[in-house]
């Protein structure tokens, strides 16, 4: 996690661990060709005695043995002018060489714990030097490796930079500021640090240009400009104490061009002045953000420890861990199909353009796929889709292959014409003994069977996608409740055949509605007579609509007589089916009175078919008792070695809760200390 810190940044040698020892008060290595080949993390705090303790944190990319026999480093010290040989020492467990000879930079991390009664409360951290270009000393890579450390620590947004530069080169050309302004363009939390003013040529152009930058007057940076300089070459060849460097510091302000800096802004005394006021003031701003990536991280690993569950290595442990598991899957499955979203598990998460429901909310999305079916089946489930003469021309049609929309084929179109052509010819290959004239009544089973032959293609293709939905649902409660070494074991033990077992049984309660839609149709429905009376008395309006028509007296004008009409000619017309005079009449009246009785036992029966495949298919099989699949009867059921072989816990698990317990109290520590500072008065 990201915390509030300083970061110690600039290019090689312009004095970044100089300005270190002026904040700390600690001794760090700072002779001439000595440089800083890894980042150091310091975190200062007062305690009862002088301390330091030092650790590495390992580069995550080394092999887990490296990893490993790197974290088991650890050296204290209770003197801190020891402090240089145990960067030492620590430079030499991460295995760098002199610098030329080899491995020269690391991605290693040393970490410092400081405590002593006079120590001051911070973390920061301190930076290799950016290096601009290799040679025979540091190579492509070095180089490379040191910018890839500076780059992770200074775009991290809490961190506060502290950008060290030096009067002796134009700061144009020191890489830090490029740098700096990427990531922070607006300067909100980088502090400029100017170092080795006393080696700049008094009342030069140098000088004044780097006092203007002193005085923000050039790259600006909301936390300002600071001046500081450190000991000279003879200081550090006889070792002057940080007394004599602060006095000789303050001597040098004073007679030299750069009083003109206020004096807040120059000197170690001020900037540890500063420096405390700006982080504490960054930490107050940063401390919400730092409660609520707490609270997340908290809530993400208490889930993952849930889910884990406890131990798990006698039959006892796992029979109990299976039987809660159970519980809170039966619960939650049986909300699910009784449309009760309740509780965070069912909060939403659909699909808000498409109005989807998410996988948890079983019922709402069954509900829907169930409607989606019943329309696609009666648009597109019949054989032929007869359209009435009034309905105009046929628009084109694929044949009956899949639809643009994905379902399983769309219907052919016919005209009613044609639908009469299709229907005489059945009259003519069914016929029986039947007197002529007459049709055989089991025609009508014969049409009904051709224009409903891909009903179980619709069924069978529903079926499945009831089937993958309830599957979905389960296998995302698993993957939210389980461990996944359980989840998958038992899945694959239990759960799968459980799955396709239902499958099966709504396929095969699927083929006896299919032999019973095979058998001639049966109905008690009155709606079927209602709507074959009604199709005849249409027939019959528009046929004598259409012979008065052609029977009206018109004038020789061609204007019509109103109310004159060819009597003798209705009447003889409306005869014609019945005096024997034209056979085609007769056969016709058959044809269209053998399909007036489809297009009206059809929808009847489509009514009754659907909701069978829904109720008895579907619901029975399943849907109905999907809890039961994984329950806590299921559970006190299975044997011991059932019980271990799918809940025992690998030797992974328990490595893996212990760190997560770790994790999980300090976690519950940070949050207790951020919680008491945002209590506290500021």
């Amino acid at each position: 996690m990201s915390l509030p810190r300083l970061a110690s940044c600039g290019d090689q040698s312009v004095g970044k661990s100089a300005v270190l020892e002026a904040i700390t008060g600690i001794p760090f290595p700072k002779d001439d060709g000595v440089c800083t080949r890894h980042a150091t993390e310091i975190n200062s705090r007062i305690g009862p005695i002088n301390k330091a303790t030092a650790t590495l944190r390992p580069d995550t990319h080394r092999r887990p043995a490296t990893q490993t026999r790197k974290k088991a480093w650890k050296e204290t010290i209770t003197d801190f002018e020891q402090l240089p040989k145990l960067i030492e020492a620590a430079m030499e467990a991460m295995e760098l060489t002199d610098v030329g000879k080899g491995r020269t930079f690391s991605r290693d991390v040393l970490s410092i714990d400081i405590e002593g009664p006079s120590r001051p409360q911070l973390s920061l951290v301190d930076l290799p030097g950016l290096i601009q270009n290799e040679s025979k000393r540091v190579s492509a890579e070095d180089v490379k490796v040191a910018e890839a450390i500076t780059d992770h620590y200074i775009s991290q947004p809490r961190t506060i930079c502290l950008a060290i530069i030096c009067a002796t080169t134009d700061y144009a050309n020191q890489g830090i500021i490029a740098k700096l302004q990427k990531v922070d363009p607006l300067g909100q939390r980088t502090l400029g640090i100017i170092t080795k003013p006393d080696r700049v040529e008094q009342n030069s152009r140098n000088e004044r240009n780097f006092i203007n930058l002193a005085l923000n007057k050039d790259i600006m940076f909301k936390l300002g400009w600071h001046v500081l300089k450190n000991r000279d070459h003879e200081e550090n060849l006889r070792k002057c104490s940080l007394e004599e460097r602060n006095r000789s510091e303050a001597t040098f302000f004073e007679k030299s061009n750069w009083k003109h800096v206020d004096e807040d802004k120059r000197g170690i005394q001020a900037l540890s002045d500063r420096i405390r006021k700006i982080l504490f003031s960054h930490i107050k701003q940063e401390l919400p953000n730092v409660q609520a990536e707490i609270d997340a991280d908290l809530e993400t690993i208490e889930e993952q420890v849930e889910k884990l569950g406890a131990s798990r290595s006698t039959a006892g442990e796992c029979r109990s861990f299976l039987t809660k598991l159970s519980q809170d899957c039966h619960s939650l499955s049986k909300a699910a199909i009784d449309g009760f979203y309740e509780g965070q598990y069912f909060a939403s998460s659909g699909d808000t353009v498409s109005g989807s429901a998410p996988t948890s909310r079983l019922r709402a999305k069954i509900h829907k796929t169930n409607e989606e079916f019943v329309e696609e089946f009666r648009e597109n489930a019949a054989t032929y889709k007869i359209l009435d003469d009034e309905a105009g021309p046929i628009q084109s049609t694929n044949g009956g292959k899949p639809n643009r929309k994905g379902g399983v084929r769309t219907s052919i179109s016919k005209t009613r014409e044609d639908a009469l052509k299709w229907t005489k010819s059945e009259l003519i290959q069914i016929r029986g003994r039947e007197l002529s004239g007459n049709y055989n009544p089991l025609v009508i089973g014969h049409l009904f069977w051709e224009q409903s032959k891909h009903w179980d293609v619709f069924a069978k293709a529903h079926i499945a996608k009831v089937a993958a939905i309830c599957k979905n649902f389960l296998s995302d409660l698993f993957q939210k409740k389980f461990p996944e070494d359980v989840k998958v074991r038992l899945w694959r033990e239990q759960i799968d055949k459980a799955l396709k077992t239902r499958q099966t049984n709504a396929e095969d309660e699927l083929k006896k509605l299919i032999k019973d839609k095979s058998k001639h149709p049966i109905n008690y429905n009155g709606s079927y007579t209602e709507a074959v009376e009604a199709n005849r008395l249409k027939r019959k309006r528009d046929h004598i609509s259409s012979l008065a028509e052609t029977s009206y007296v018109y004038s020789d004008n061609g204007t019509r007589i109103p109310g004159a009409a060819d009597v003798e000619m209705i009447l003889s017309k409306l005869m014609r089916p019945y005096n024997g005079a034209d056979k085609m009449d007769i056969d016709r009246h058959a044809c269209e009175d053998t399909l007036d009785c489809l297009l009206a036992i059809y929808p009847v029966i489509l009514e009754t078919f659907t909701y069978n495949v829904v109720a008895q298919a579907v619901e029975r099989h399943l849907v109905d008792d999907i809890e039961e699949i994984f329950s806590p009867v299921s559970v006190s059921q299975m044997s011991d070695k059932e019980i271990l072989a799918i809940a025992k816990e690998p030797e992974g698990i328990k490595t893996e809760r212990e760190f997560l317990q770790g994790r999980l109290e300090n976690l519950q520590q940070m949050r207790s200390i951020v919680e008491e500072a945002l209590i506290e008065p500021f």
